[in-house]
């Protein structure tokens, strides 16, 4: 059987998510929601398995992820810490 070939729309897809999980890597929440708004799936996993919650590094950008629907994974316990952490400085 001959694989059909990746369509564009499968192209920039990718790329959407690609371009989520950066902005949630950087903290940058105003890209967050543009690429969620665009089409990225909140939910996709890279190729490691980590989600955008996964790499989010800001209370900020989790609580975005949040407001559209995201779910939260159950955190490690060094995530967990480092969460709290940030909240507190934040309050």
């Amino acid at each position: 059987m001959i694989p059909l070939p990746r369509t564009q729309s499968h192209k920039v897809t990718k790329k959407k998510n690609w371009l989520l999980l950066e902005y949630v890597k950087k903290g940058l929440t105003g890209g967050v929601l543009m690429a969620i708004q665009a089409g990225a799936d909140a939910n996709h996993k890279n190729e490691v398995g980590n989600t955008a919650v996964d790499r989010a590094q800001n209370v900020q950008t989790l609580e975005v992820l949040k407001e559209v629907g995201d779910t939260m994974p159950k955190f490690p316990e060094e995530k967990k810490n480092w969460l709290l952490h940030q909240y507190a400085q934040k309050v």
